[in-house]
């Protein structure tokens, strides 16, 4: 595959429905310039110039080195937010697809404590471990019943709920992963390649 070719495959999963005079707007330049920068068939060497390159991956917050195939995972130039992660956490709970459930768990926790010395105050922090309550959130496998057409369906083809099935599938096939590649098993680009293998994998359901 051409540079040309991979930074229009790369450009096509950012861009969504993004017009083609928009990234025109984005890059600044003509519409007709946007189309040979667009067309790998008539153009196959042309590229947007660095400065253009660059104002793509600022609008769509990825990295450079993604976009042009140097890198094979998507970094984004952004971390996600808090507002942005909540905002997720409430569309999952809106969803009914996942449940919510108090957990405890134990943790390494470095506090504050004061001391006074000779009337001044001091501040230090000292180690303790702690039983700390979160509310975790999984995807169960199973549908619950919620009206009489549920029970019907259930009696009929059973109460699987597929979607959560490959959720869980991926996670725990994600986590394998995972741990070969922090014991030094795989290396960072096979890891990565799993990860992908896992997604693309995945029914579009």
């Amino acid at each position: 595959m051409t540079i040309k070719e991979t930074f229009l495959k790369n450009l096509s999963k950012i861009r969504g429905n993004t017009p083609d005079y928009k990234l025109a707007d984005i890059i600044q330049c003509s519409k007709g310039t946007i189309s040979k920068y667009l067309n790998a068939e008539q153009y196959p060497d042309l590229l947007p110039p660095f400065d253009g390159i660059y104002r793509i991956c600022t609008h769509f917050k990825v990295s450079i080195d993604w976009l042009m195939g140097i890198d094979k995972k998507m970094e984004t130039s952004e971390t996600i937010n808090i507002k942005e992660l909540c905002s997720l956490i409430s569309t999952l709970l809106e969803s009914d697809k996942c449940k919510f459930q108090n957990i405890t768990y134990k943790e390494e926790c470095w506090e504050q404590y004061e001391t006074d010395n000779n009337g001044y105050c001091e501040y230090s922090f000292a180690q303790r471990f702690k039983s700390n309550k979160y509310t975790a959130v999984f995807f169960p496998d199973y549908k619950t019943s919620k009206t009489e057409d549920d029970l019907l369906e259930f009696e009929q083809i059973g109460n699987l709920d597929r979607k959560n099935y490959h959720i869980n599938n991926f996670i725990q096939k994600m986590l394998k992963a995972n741990s070969l590649y922090k014991e030094n098993g795989i290396d960072k680009e096979m890891y990565h390649d799993l990860i992908e293998k896992y997604i693309s994998d995945l029914p579009d359901e």
